[in-house]
């Protein structure tokens, strides 16, 4: 939960920060659009765990089998500049599903807010 609010904080908090200010709580990003007359700068976030499931099945006819798969947590935080200082933030992609939404997104943003 607190990781959410840090997300949710930094959506509002980081707006008017310059470029030198996000560079330096965020580092550079790991890729930057240009559209219309917004630079947005792209970066990913995550704690680096994944979840696993497996999954199995006994069937009379076919017999036991049985299949897993893995999700990684991340999400894409996007900051949108005008004119050198950050207009929005934004959060997309697949993000922890087992917690709040935004708690994925707090990794990037965490040392822009107090």
């Amino acid at each position: 939960y607190e990781r959410s609010s840090q997300a949710a904080k930094a959506k509002h908090a980081m707006v008017g920060m310059t470029t030198e200010q996000v560079l330096f709580c965020m580092g550079p990003p790991k890729q930057r659009m240009i559209i219309n007359t917004t630079e947005v700068w792209v970066y990913g976030s995550t704690n680096g765990r994944s979840h696993s499931y497996k999954h199995s099945y006994k069937d009379p006819v076919a017999g036991a089998f049985g299949f897993g798969e893995s999700t990684r947590n991340f999400c894409t935080v996007n900051i949108a500049m005008k004119d050198g200082f950050v207009a929005a933030v934004h959060y997309n992609g697949p993000r922890d599903s087992l917690f709040a939404s935004d708690e994925q997104c707090a990794y990037a943003v965490e040392h822009c807010v107090e």
